[in-house]
């Protein structure tokens, strides 16, 4: 997750301050996962009105049309390719 921090931006807005992870769970009731997750700002994350923790994960990505699979899998293979291991 250190490595989100220090290299992503938000994937609705593409800045780099303020940033949260949100993780995504394939289903409800998985444990957390660091490998699974996106980053995110703080008003996306959970405090504003269209925050993913408010509206959930479907509503959020239809919205903002973004595929937080899609990210994940990108985000790991970068991880990856830069020597970390998942």
């Amino acid at each position: 997750m250190a490595w989100m921090h220090e290299t992503q931006a938000c994937l609705v807005t593409g800045t780099i301050r303020l940033l949260e992870f949100h993780h995504v769970r394939k289903h409800a009731g998985d444990q957390k996962d660091d490998t699974r997750g996106v980053m995110l700002t703080v008003g996306y994350h959970r405090i504003g009105v269209d925050a993913v923790e408010t509206i959930g994960d479907r509503r959020f990505q239809e919205k903002f049309d973004v595929d937080f699979e899609a990210e994940i899998k990108r985000c790991n293979a970068e991880y990856v390719a830069q020597g970390g291991k998942l």
